[in-house]
């Protein structure tokens, strides 16, 4: 299933009704990727597929579905670890060609959720505070008011450059966010290359 057919299937009858679209489903995914832990794709499908008891849609297109997102999953891996350059968001696109990245930057902040604690220093510390401005700008909080309040006029000034800056900022936190993933991963190998023994 390619990601035009995995779109169309998205916004079918046949996938769940309250399944991601494929632009949020982009930007979460490139969350995962990017961020400091790995989340396990048990704890994160039921978001994709907005049911807490779903891991996989049934039916032959809904395990069609799941290998392509996985393969976008892999895809963003290889791209911003190999060749970030080859990488961009999926964003919608208004009817004149121009980007809407929100629902993107939504679907970002829903994986950040997911494994705030390991989070929470990178949106705090001020080397990365700027480069997740420029994606959190685009989100709403629970009451549906902006999520990062910031005067009318200066919102304006930060929408006129954020989205072109979202590719940087992203390949930015993935670069801070490495350390702290590949020491997880090490921790989680310890004990068990102790038990091989």
């Amino acid at each position: 299933m390619t990601l035009d057919e995995l779109d169309s299937w998205l916004s079918s009858d046949e996938a769940p009704e309250d399944s991601m679209m494929l632009s949020d489903l982009d930007g979460f995914l490139t969350a995962l990727v990017a961020g400091p832990a790995f989340v396990h794709p048990e704890i994160w499908l039921p978001s994709v597929w907005g049911n807490k008891h779903l891991v996989q849609p049934a039916g032959r297109n809904g395990e069609r579905a799941l290998q392509a997102i996985v393969a976008r999953y892999n895809a963003i891996s290889t791209m911003l670890g190999n060749t970030p350059d080859d990488w961009a968001p999926i964003f919608w696109q208004h009817p004149d060609g121009t980007a809407i990245p929100g629902d993107w930057a939504e679907g970002f902040l829903d994986a950040i959720k997911l494994s705030i604690e390991a989070w929470a220093p990178f949106l705090a510390h001020h080397d990365t505070a700027r480069h997740f401005s420029m994606i959190l700008v685009y989100c709403g909080d629970a009451n549906g008011d902006d999520l990062i309040p910031i005067e009318p006029a200066i919102r304006e000034q930060i929408l006129g450059t954020a989205c072109a800056l979202i590719p940087e900022s992203v390949i930015a936190i993935r670069t801070a966010c490495m350390p702290a993933r590949v020491a997880q991963a090490k921790a989680e190998a310890a004990p068990q290359r102790q038990n091989q023994r």
